[in-house]
């Protein structure tokens, strides 16, 4: 595994190690970048209640790279109210594979290039029928500072407008 920041080593190591990560921070505020929110704490508060509603054992922190593979952290039920609001630690590194797991040839983030947090999307949580007690989410790529990070995929595309607008003159 590729090393971890510093400033998130300990919580980082606690997913990784299947330990109760630290508590949410209190009043958490809506995580944006340019504008766009990611989650509100009302989002994610109606997600917690339907994950325990749902009475998972697991839920799937899914991230999609550049190369559209989709790539996961498992987090176990008693860690999913921490995850929700402060996601599932991953290193840029990882970013630098293709989509047949070979790393390309002059990678853009080394290994000490820091971490991102895979952000769930409240809007995307879906039971997985397949797997009993199992649940998946999206997610936005963030900074260690709960910013959207200008690398998250799916963020990119949300600042594509949907419209079109009017010709170039």
């Amino acid at each position: 595994h590729v090393g971890v920041s510093t400033l998130e080593g300990a919580r980082a190591n606690a997913f990784r190690n299947g330990d109760e990560p630290v508590s949410p921070v209190d009043g958490a505020q809506p995580l944006e970048r340019n504008g766009m929110a990611v989650a509100d704490e009302a989002a994610v508060n109606a997600l917690q209640q339907r994950i325990e509603a749902d009475r998972l054992s697991g839920l799937w922190i899914v991230f999609h790279d550049y190369s559209t593979r989709a790539c996961a952290k498992w987090v176990p039920a008693s860690s999913i109210a921490t995850a929700l609001r402060r996601g599932g630690v991953f290193a840029r590194a990882n970013l630098n594979f293709t989509i047949d797991d070979h790393q390309v040839k002059h990678p853009h983030f080394a290994a000490d290039s820091g971490d991102f947090f895979a952000v769930p999307d409240p809007e995307t949580y879906r039971p997985i029928p397949y797997r009993p007690g199992l649940g998946r989410v999206l997610s936005y790529l963030c900074t260690e500072d709960g910013e959207l990070w200008d690398g998250c995929p799916r963020g990119r595309l949300q600042l594509i407008p949907t419209s079109p607008g009017p010709p170039p003159q």
